[in-house]
């Protein structure tokens, strides 16, 4: 039921199961995939954390666990910014930072503890990567941020190396070395982004990043090439995505006018 996308009556069917065996932690597991599905994260994580109470080894159970608390710390850390934006009070920052806090160490948690249980779970590594670089995002110093960073690289690459690399691990990737101002690394993850990137999709974060890369390294012929492609995955008839279109644009006539001059 659940698969065919009726959660109602999938809904019903693993309480039933509960009914049955309150131990079923597969059903606490399948109650907490609808509740997510219904965007109703706070019972999704309540049952997650009941399946991994009764299971503490229970996969499944800590993926649901990791990734409900990764998003609520996504959506916590956008209303951290906004209150930032409206000149929240310190102490409304300091509950919107501590709740984050918590949805953060949980996801490390479940994550961290999965790879220990499955060394080679490729999905737990870059989910556990992405809850290192949102803690980069809202570290208080330099040097908690540096490791923050350093942990997500970590994390990444132990996905990289398990698999061949998707193009969230290359991008992240690039993103990071680039922040660490290795850019040539940078670069390299950037390119097998693009090579890697599904043929339903166009890899225009990477293809930015190169350009920037490249008008950094003053190599002006590659950062027109690399806005050229930036400009081909944008529909500039598009609103939203025009915004990005003209952007890209207004680089290649920079460009051009530095050449000529």
């Amino acid at each position: 039921a659940f698969g065919d996308g009726e959660l109602t009556q999938a809904d019903i069917y693993y309480k039933q199961a509960l009914e049955l065996d309150g131990n079923a932690v597969g059903a606490y597991v399948g109650l907490a995939q609808v509740s997510r599905q219904r965007n109703d994260n706070k019972m999704a994580l309540n049952y997650a954390e009941e399946a991994y109470r009764r299971d503490p080894e229970n996969v499944p159970a800590l993926m649901e666990t990791g990734q409900i608390s990764l998003t609520e710390g996504k959506n916590t850390y956008k209303r951290l910014r906004k209150g930032m934006q409206l000149n929240a009070t310190p102490g409304e920052l300091a509950n919107v930072r501590e709740d984050l806090t918590v949805y953060l160490r949980n996801a490390k948690r479940a994550f961290e503890r999965i790879n220990k249980l499955e060394p080679n779970n490729k999905t737990a590594y870059d989910w556990l990567g992405e809850t290192y670089r949102l803690e980069s995002m809202i570290a208080g110093d330099e040097g908690e941020r540096a490791n923050a960073l350093f942990d997500a690289m970590e994390a990444f690459k132990s996905g990289y190396e398990i698999d061949p690399p998707n193009y969230r691990e290359a991008f992240r990737l690039g993103e990071i070395y680039r922040q660490r101002g290795e850019l040539d690394i940078a670069k390299r993850y950037f390119q097998t982004g693009v090579d890697v990137c599904p043929a339903d999709r166009k890899p225009r974060e990477c293809h930015w990043h190169m350009a920037e890369i490249a008008e950094e390294q003053n190599a002006l012929d590659d950062a027109l090439y690399y806005w050229g492609k930036v400009m081909e995955a944008y529909d500039a008839t598009i609103p939203e995505e025009a915004v990005f279109y003209n952007k890209a644009r207004e680089r290649v006539n920079a460009i051009n006018l530095k050449l000529r001059q």
